[in-house]
């Protein structure tokens, strides 16, 4: 490889491989899928139907939000059996209402499609521990055979809401 290239080409790559290797995991190929808009989010969450997912909302302009996005990454290498989403809350302000976000960063660990945890703040010790909870617990639990399936409950909620809708229509005619 030397032969190919000059002295210092040699001694560039090593360099950029040792300050690669001193940053770990924060730079290695990261699993955040970020959305511009909550509709694409939700769209790719209701496609992709994962068991585990933790939804990440921030601010650019937040610096506790610019810290924590590190540490998100990490988690998402570390944690491969969760699908980790995140929408900017300043592109999105509509976002912010649907999952009633108050404050940045906020995370919500979910399971089966079902907010089960949510945590403000960049405590990130504290999330790594309820994400570790969210899984536990899904693993203690015995479902029935085929009930542990993501299911469309707004898609079910709106087509049970639309029926009495209708019934109801017909009712006050």
């Amino acid at each position: 490889r030397q032969e190919y290239m000059g002295e210092s080409e040699v001694k560039e790559q090593s360099s950029m491989f040792n300050r690669f290797l001193r940053r770990g995991l924060s730079q290695l190929p990261h699993r955040v899928k970020s959305f511009d808009n909550y509709k694409d989010m939700k769209a790719y969450v209701d496609t992709t139907k994962p068991i585990f997912s933790c939804m990440y909302f921030s601010a650019a302009w937040n610096p506790m939000c610019i810290d924590a996005e590190k540490h998100v990454r990490d988690l998402s290498n570390r944690y491969i059996q969760y699908t980790f989403t995140h929408l900017d809350c300043d592109k999105d302000v509509l976002g912010r209402r649907f999952y009633s976000i108050k404050t940045e960063p906020t995370f919500i660990v979910c399971c089966l499609g079902h907010e089960m945890v949510r945590q403000v703040g960049s405590d990130l010790p504290n999330l790594e521990e309820k994400i570790n909870r969210v899984y536990e617990f899904y693993k203690s639990i015995e479902f029935p055979k085929g009930t542990n399936v993501y299911e469309p409950y707004e898609a079910n909620f709106m087509r049970e809401y639309n029926a009495l809708l209708r019934e109801w229509e017909q009712w006050v005619r």
